[in-house]
């Protein structure tokens, strides 16, 4: 479904292995993940961003 509207309006596509693959893959990324999150396996790392503004 969502193969077909990244196409267009009003259209199909059947559905590959390529599609299954990517939804496997997808499925995987969002388990791991979650385990991290609940396993509080995340670190964050804060570093500032500075904008310096120059005139000339």
């Amino acid at each position: 479904m969502y193969a077909a509207k990244e196409l267009e309006k009003n259209t199909y596509k059947f559905f590959g292995f390529g599609m299954k693959e990517k939804s496997l893959r997808k499925i995987d990324i969002e388990n791991r993940l979650k385990y991290a999150l609940e396993n509080k396996k995340f670190i964050i790392h804060y570093r500032r961003k500075y904008i310096l503004k120059v005139d000339q």
